[in-house]
């Protein structure tokens, strides 16, 4: 499945290529059904002390929902199930996991054999980004592009009700990582684990990815990564990488897997939210959307 030619549609060009994304809330209210939705939260859940932020986030979501946790120990298992993290309505599962692949082991690994069950994933975790002070507010700018407010996720959750082709949606990229959409040092592991699913990769595509690794998606988007059956062992021990991981790889491969199953995905970007990194594409109606799906390269 091809990628969309967003840059056409938006009709502008810029440093480092973004895709331009769609602007949520929508300007005119998209009929809402939530009863057509079994959703989980995923949320892997390192830094404890974010979890009071992540459960106002989560209270954004109109509809019930399981929320399946991970951490790497028993204490902060402790302090997650006294958290504002336990009053939701749905099931909820904390798992231990080693401290391994951060965020991206545990995806697929720990609950991934539950995830059949659902019609929608959520995968948050708790990004602090102490490797550099400029990222320090990436993680509150993709949880306000994903949770910025219940119209917000009203509006996510009907565009995968209507489009059955969507797959994924994942946040506008944060302005300072942008200059990082690239393989880096990726590419030649990468492309071996892609053609391992039966995914091919060109280098000289134009690649994009979920940079941060928080996004919805359908279990059946992601299912040549589900299907490896990866192992904790599989990941490296953490040494504060911030390159060249199986993690990097598996993040850098998302969306390339999400194509390869026939689905599309889509970046958005809150249109309350202040500052957004890039313009994005303001619609009115289910046709507008409608028309982007059909614009092709």
């Amino acid at each position: 499945m091809r990628f969309f030619d967003w840059h056409e549609l938006f009709g502008r060009k810029w440093e480092f290529s973004p895709a331009a994304s769609l602007a949520l809330p929508v300007a005119t209210s998209l009929p809402f059904t939530p009863a057509r939705h079994r959703v989980a939260v995923v949320l892997h859940l390192f830094h404890v002390d974010l979890a009071s932020e992540i459960a106002r986030y989560l209270h954004r979501i109109p509809l019930p929902f399981d929320l399946l946790i991970t951490t790497d120990t028993v204490e902060k298992r402790q302090c997650i199930s006294t958290s504002p993290l336990s009053v939701f309505k749905g099931k909820t599962a904390i798992l231990i996991v080693p401290n391994r692949g951060r965020d991206v082991a545990p995806r697929f690994i720990a609950h991934a054999e539950s995830y059949k069950n659902y019609d929608l994933l959520l995968f948050l975790h708790g990004k602090k980004s102490e490797h550099a002070p400029l990222l320090k507010p990436w993680r509150h700018f993709m949880f306000e592009q994903l949770l910025g407010s219940e119209k917000l996720v009203e509006d996510i959750l009907q565009l995968f009700a209507t489009f059955p082709e969507l797959g994924i949606i994942a946040p506008q990229h944060f302005r300072d990582v942008a200059r990082d959409i690239n393989w880096g040092s990726n590419w030649r592991n990468a492309r071996r684990l892609a053609a391992h699913m039966g995914v091919s990769l060109k280098h000289k595509y134009p690649m994009d990815f979920p940079a941060g690794s928080m996004f919805w998606a359908r279990p059946a988007a992601l299912l040549p990564l589900l299907n490896l059956h990866l192992a904790y062992g599989d990941f490296e021990l953490e040494a504060g990488q911030t390159d060249g991981t199986l993690a990097h790889q598996i993040e850098r491969l998302i969306y390339a897997v999400c194509n390869s199953q026939g689905f599309y995905w889509l970046t958005v970007s809150n249109s309350e939210f202040q500052p957004r990194s890039f313009p994005a594409l303001d619609v009115s109606t289910l046709d507008d959307i409608q028309a982007i799906f059909k614009r092709e390269l």
